[in-house]
């Protein structure tokens, strides 16, 4: 599976199998893909603050993000 194509997967599902991984993780991941996936992970993880995560972190190299994207697909 592409990261891309992770709003193909329920969202119940995506939390459950994601709630091992760090806050740090998915708010890296959502910060390389795509409106809709940003949007999409945005609604099934309502309990995190993207923006003010995403703040917090700051610039990051596109390594970073493709390692917490291919974390995330692990987990699924």
């Amino acid at each position: 599976m592409d990261f891309e194509n992770i709003s193909s997967v329920d969202a119940k599902t995506l939390k459950e199998k994601l709630s091992s991984l760090s806050k740090e993780i998915i708010v890296k991941a959502r910060i390389g893909t795509s409106p809709e996936n940003a949007a999409y992970l945005s609604s099934v993880f309502e309990e995190i603050d993207f923006e003010k995560e995403s703040k917090a972190i700051g610039r990051i190299r596109i390594e970073e993000v493709d390692a917490a994207q291919q974390e995330i697909l692990k987990s699924l």
